[in-house]
C-alpha cells in the first residue's frame, strides 16, 4: 500500500489549471511517477514547461532525498531562443537552484527547460518538488504558472486487469430522452490534469447493466484545447478482455493521440452521435494511467477512492438526457424480473419515469 500512497498523491497526466477549457502555463518534472533505478545508477529527469507564452527566462529550486539520490548536475536545456544563458546552479544540501535567461526575446508552446542527473544511493519512495518557480517575459514581468511534482517509486505498481464481483464501484444512471439523437453524459473523475505522454494508456474496468439501452461509454480524456478522446474514438487503441466471472471487461484507452497537450479532465459516461432512447446504466472501477505494463497513476480504484466523494455536477453540458447520477455503489445482481429469471448487472437500478 505504501508503493500506490505514494503514486496516489500525484497525476501523471499531473495537476493543472482549474478552467475546463483554459490552458494555463505549467512547469513540471518529466517523467512525472518512475521507478527508481538499481544502486549506483544514474537517473535522469528533464523539467519542462507546458503552453508557455513569450517565456524569456526562468528560475527554479529542484528538492530532492538527499538519502536516496546524490546530485550530480544539472543544465539549461532548449526550450529559450538559442543564446539563451544560465547562472551556475547553487547546490544547498538536497535542493539545487538554476536560473536561465535569454535577451532575444521569448518563446511559445512546449518544451524542456532543463535536465537533471542524479546518482541512486538508495531504492526507495521519494519525491522531486520543484519551488520558487519564476518565469518572466522580455521585459522581465513575471509569468504566472502551475508546478507539477515528480515522483520515484522503489517499485511501480502492477495493472489492475480484472475486477472481481462484489464490493463498490463507481455507477452511472442517465435517462436519454430521444431516440437517434446525440449524447454527453459524463462525469468528472479528475478534473484538470495533467499532460498526456505518448506510449500511456487510461485501463479500467467498464461493464453495462442489461437495461442500459446504450452499451457504449467508459472513461474519456478532454484536453484543454477541446479534443476528446474516449471508447467511441477510432484512435482509442483499446484491449478488451472479458471477466466471465463477474461481467467486467477490462479496457485501455491510449494517450498517443494526444501526446503533449494538457488535460483538461478525465470523465466517466458516454459521449455518442445517436443513442436510442431510454436507460443508459454503467459501473467503471479502476481506473489508471499506465506504461502499457505497469502503473504509474491511480486515479479511482475502488480499493483506495470508494469514501471518497463523487463529482457533483456533470462534465460540460448534459446532451440528450433528463437527469444524470454517479454515485458509488455495490457491485451486487438481483432480479429484477423473477418470472424470466433477467438478472441486472447490479441492483439498485434508479426507476425513470
Amino acid at each position: 500500500m505504501t508503493r500506490l500512497k505514494i503514486v496516489r498523491s500525484t497525476l501523471v497526466i499531473l495537476l493543472l489549471a482549474s478552467s475546463v477549457c483554459m490552458a494555463q502555463t505549467v512547469v513540471l518534472v518529466d517523467p512525472s511517477v518512475v521507478e527508481s533505478p538499481t544502486v549506483g545508477e544514474d537517473l535522469k529527469v528533464s523539467i519542462k514547461i507546458s503552453q508557455g507564452n513569450n517565456i524569456a527566462g526562468y528560475q527554479f529550486t529542484l528538492e530532492f532525498d538527499g538519502t536516496a539520490l546524490e546530485y550530480v548536475t544539472i543544465i539549461n536545456a532548449d526550450f529559450l531562443p538559442a543564446g539563451a544563458f544560465a547562472i551556475p546552479p547553487k547546490v544547498n544540501g538536497d535542493k539545487v537552484t538554476l536560473a536561465a535567461t535569454s535577451l532575444t526575446g521569448g518563446t511559445n508552446g512546449d518544451g524542456t527547460l532543463a535536465k537533471a542527473t542524479f546518482k541512486v544511493l538508495k531504492k526507495s519512495d521519494s519525491t522531486l518538488k520543484l519551488s520558487g518557480v519564476k518565469l518572466s517575459d522580455p521585459d522581465a514581468t513575471a509569468i504566472t504558472s502551475k508546478t507539477v511534482d515528480g515522483k520515484i517509486a522503489s517499485e511501480l505498481a502492477a495493472i489492475i486487469t480484472k475486477r472481481p464481483f462484489g464490493g463498490k464501484s463507481l455507477k452511472l444512471n442517465a435517462k436519454i430522452t430521444t431516440a437517434g439523437a446525440p449524447v454527453t453524459a459524463l462525469r468528472a473523475v479528475s478534473q484538470d490534469a495533467g499532460i498526456a505522454k505518448a506510449g500511456t494508456f487510461i485501463e479500467y474496468q467498464v461493464k453495462f447493466s442489461n437495461l442500459s439501452v446504450l452499451k457504449v461509454g467508459g472513461v474519456y480524456v478532454h484536453t484543454a484545447d477541446g479534443k476528446v478522446i474516449g471508447p467511441s474514438d477510432i484512435a482509442q487503441g483499446m484491449r478488451l478482455q472479458a471477466d466471465e466471472d463477474g461481467g467486467w471487461v477490462h479496457s485501455r484507452l491510449s494517450l498517443t493521440p494526444v501526446a503533449g497537450k494538457q488535460i483538461a479532465a478525465i470523465t466517466v459516461g458516454t459521449k455518442v452521435d445517436s443513442a436510442p432512447a431510454g436507460l443508459f446504466s454503467m459501473l467503471v472501477d479502476n481506473i489508471q494511467l499506465t506504461n502499457g505494463n505497469k502503473m504509474l497513476q491511480p486515479i479511482w480504484l475502488s480499493s483506495a477512492n470508494a469514501g471518497d466523494p463523487v463529482s457533483a455536477e456533470p462534465y460540460g453540458d448534459l446532451v440528450g438526457v433528463e437527469s444524470l447520477d454517479l454515485d458509488v455503489s455495490d457491485d451486487v445482481k438481483i432480479a429484477v424480473e423473477p418470472k424470466n429469471k433477467v438478472i441486472t448487472i447490479w441492483g439498485k437500478i434508479k426507476n425513470f419515469k
